[in-house]
């Protein structure tokens, strides 16, 4: 935490300066006096018993007011997991038929965007598109998609415009989620099988219209942020999968398998990510200029099998 460590080195150099002025000063120093002290620049300064009784009120007022709210800032951040870890965003994790189209079809670009010959993304996706792949895997696809397809709504950023493919796929009873929303009594939300096969977008519209109060959820322009919600309809829980499913999901080949195709996709993101803003900064430098001439988001291809997704088998 950048501003627990700041500000606890520049406490601890001027609590370690204010001992230093007290181990100087006389035990039975009388009111009013001062004493000099020798600065590293040669001068000297001189300073009162007051002045220094009113510097160590006052540091002790600061940490008394400072220091437990850092403290409680400090307890509150979650240490962040590796990739490695295999835990929390990178637990490995079954996905329904519903997101391996997406994977298969949405169009994620090149590794590098601004290198014509480098690698296509989804040639190194061989587990994902198989419905296997760590949590996180699918947010960077998402962005990824974003990003290559230009979903982004120019005149706001944070929604987007799906494009065919993504409408095509979560909006289509072909492609059902794998699960549906609930709200219990107490107003948390859960979520239990779809046995009605409703699309994704189906789903997020009862959720936003009948579960969130009158709230609406547009399918031709939506958050960005909703990729959690449909993450979550759409990811296997442990308990709905087959024995053989889990153990391959905990075999050390899989995960190291999903691992590199994580790298992969953290690579093209931070591609993708610094090639869209340096775009946009040519093209807003074209737009100052035209103005003023005129007078404002790792896996080799292998031809091994994963243990096949339940789903994908089903249909």
């Amino acid at each position: 935490m950048r501003e627990f460590d700041d500000y606890s080195h520049n406490l601890a150099t001027r609590i370690e300066a204010l001992m230093k002025i007290f181990e100087i000063m006389p035990r039975n120093m009388p009111a009013g006096s001062v004493i000099q002290l020798q600065l590293e620049d040669g001068n000297q300064l001189e300073v009162s018993k007051k002045q220094l009784l009113m510097m160590r009120k006052d540091l002790t007022c600061e940490v008394n007011r400072d220091l437990p709210r850092l403290f409680r800032k400090a307890r509150k951040r979650k240490r962040q997991a590796e990739p490695s870890s295999f835990a929390g965003a990178y637990r490995p994790v079954v996905v329904s038929k519903a997101l391996v189209e997406f994977v298969k079809k949405v169009g994620l670009g090149r590794v590098d965007p601004k290198d014509p010959t480098s690698d296509k993304i989804e040639d190194h996706l061989s587990c994902a598109k198989q419905g296997y792949g760590l949590r996180n895997t699918f947010q960077l696809i998402w962005f990824l998609a974003i990003y290559h397809n230009e979903m982004q709504n120019p005149e706001d950023k944070t929604t987007l415009k799906p494009n065919k493919a993504m409408s095509e796929i979560f909006g289509s009873k072909d492609y059902p989620a794998r699960y549906i929303n609930g709200k219990t009594r107490d107003g948390k939300f859960f979520t239990t099988k779809n046995e009605k096969g409703f699309s994704t977008f189906e789903v997020l519209e009862y959720r936003a219209k009948e579960l969130e109060e009158d709230k609406t959820f547009d399918r031709n322009c939506f958050k960005i942020y909703s990729f959690p919600a449909i993450l979550s309809l759409n990811i296997y829980k442990p308990e709905d999968l087959t024995d053989e499913v889990r153990a391959t999901l905990d075999s050390d080949n899989l995960k190291q398998r999903l691992l590199k195709e994580y790298q992969i996709l953290q690579t093209a993101k931070e591609n993708w990510k610094a090639y869209t803003e340096a775009k946009r900064r040519e093209e807003d430098l074209s737009s100052s200029s035209s103005s003023s001439e005129d007078g404002d988001l790792d896996l080799s291809t292998t031809d091994d099998t994963l243990s096949p997704n339940p789903e994908i088998l089903s249909t």
